[in-house]
């Protein structure tokens, strides 16, 4: 692997996946690039071009090791989209939700979609003429991960406020009984337009119509397990703020606290995984099991609701709960 030392840090490239990119004059990518071109910087070889004059693309992560701090700075592409370079099948990379590390997603967003995602538009030339010309939006993007980096290599303490954690998470359980609610309000109203056959009526008798079948009413689901374990989580992330605020501690008792803070997020894992997918196991983010790419917060229990499997979201209810508890008891420990 290759690795670097700038001053007390050194850097790994943690690489993903490296694929050879035979040159295309017709294609999009680095047309200038070509073979003889290549073999006038040596220095290319044999990390980033190959003798047939292909080149590699490296999709990897950066690993940032210091004193008292490891830190990985993920480059690479992302989970769960699909890659043309190898045939279309996704990455399930385990950072987070495999091995429950602290990961950081840096994006700008607030602006208009372009609309051209999957499209004939979604091209090079589109994106340096409209999405981004002169590549400023990804300069900054870089200058900002870089800041970040520096920030959190630089910190005498990990910057963690698991107060921001408590808030989010409660937002997360607050949406779920909304959602259950408002599914349990519309089965009702299209069960009875179906037990009244007001679809029947305004069908085409021209036209073969099936009438819809009623569903199993929506029924009320305890909440209770996981609204106390989320007290419990804001309780302890306020303890651990003031923690983490005492300016009395010494080097030893420093470095000790950041390796307990950047293994907090190990907690969230559940030790069975997710339902259909066990090889996924942070409890508050995965991707869609059935819609793939955005994520799914408290995905074990917001799947359950939406495929109606209402036995299986009480158990994913008190599954959820008890790995935000076991957060919450290490944070009362710090």
């Amino acid at each position: 692997m290759l690795s670097w030392q700038v001053g007390a840090a050194k850097i790994t490239c943690v690489v993903e996946m490296v694929i050879p990119f035979p040159y295309d004059p017709q294609g999009f990518f680095l047309r200038d690039a070509t073979p003889e071109a290549l073999k006038a910087s040596p220095w290319l070889y044999p990390h980033f071009a190959n003798e047939d004059g292909s080149l590699n693309v490296s999709v990897h992560a950066l690993l940032v090791e210091a004193p008292g701090l490891r830190l990985m700075v993920d480059t690479c592409i992302g989970n769960d989209k699909p890659r043309h370079l190898i045939g279309g099948n996704p990455l399930a990379t385990p950072f987070l939700q495999h091995l429950g590390i602290p990961v950081l997603n840096l994006e700008f967003s607030g602006e208009d979609n372009s609309g051209d995602y999957h499209s004939i538009y979604d091209s090079y030339d589109n994106f340096i003429r409209f999405i981004d010309p002169g590549f400023y939006y990804g300069a900054t993007l870089s200058k900002m991960a870089g800041h970040v980096s520096l920030r959190m290599l630089n910190a005498d303490r990990l910057p963690f406020d698991f107060r921001i954690l408590y808030k989010e998470v409660k937002s997360y359980s607050s949406d779920l009984q909304t959602m259950i609610s408002n599914l349990r309000e519309t089965t009702s109203v299209n069960n009875e337009i179906i037990r009244k056959k007001y679809f029947v009526l305004a069908a085409d008798s021209a036209k073969k119509f099936i009438p819809q079948t009623s569903k199993q009413e929506v029924p009320f689901i305890d909440f209770s397990p996981l609204e106390n374990a989320i007290t419990s989580l804001g309780k302890a992330a306020d303890h651990a703020f003031e923690i983490m605020s005492n300016k009395e501690m010494n080097t030893k008792e420093t470095d000790s606290l950041n390796r307990l803070l950047y293994r907090a997020e190990q907690e969230l894992l559940l030790e069975k995984g997710l339902p259909l997918r066990p090889w996924y196991k942070h409890v508050l983010y995965a991707p869609g099991f059935y819609t793939g790419y955005s994520v799914k917060t408290l995905p074990g229990i917001r799947e359950s609701i939406e495929q109606r499997n209402f036995y299986q979201a009480e158990s994913e209810i008190r599954r959820a709960a008890f790995s935000i508890n076991k957060l919450a008891g290490y944070l009362q420990q710090l």
